[in-house]
């Protein structure tokens, strides 16, 4: 079975450090879970050392990163150019093939 996180943080507490084992090339995928806001446009950004990508929800509210080297990288989430919650930390490591998270809005 996928390894499955969800995360939710309240504003005074600090952004989760998240400890995830994964293989090499592999993907970070899972869904925006927070209320569709008219004319908000979102999108996910991920970055890491000498890397940013940049993923969009399809349809279903769904995003995929793929072929993520193992490192530590920062997950940042926007809407309409604004940080929306806190920066979540990422470390992936060699050894699982794929981790889903769900991104509480607020």
């Amino acid at each position: 079975a996928p390894l499955t996180l969800e995360l939710a943080a309240d504003e005074s507490s600090p952004p989760p450090s998240l400890e995830i084992t994964l293989l090499s090339g592999c993907s970070l995928r899972g869904s925006f879970n927070n209320p569709v806001v008219e004319g908000r446009h979102e999108h996910l950004r991920l970055v890491g050392k000498g890397l940013l990508r940049k993923a969009w929800p399809d349809k279903d509210r769904s995003y995929l990163f793929e072929g993520l080297p193992p490192g530590n990288y920062t997950l940042l989430h926007f809407a309409n150019a604004k940080l929306i919650g806190a920066p979540m930390e990422i470390r992936i490591e060699a050894g699982a093939k794929e981790v889903l998270l769900d991104i509480n809005g607020d």
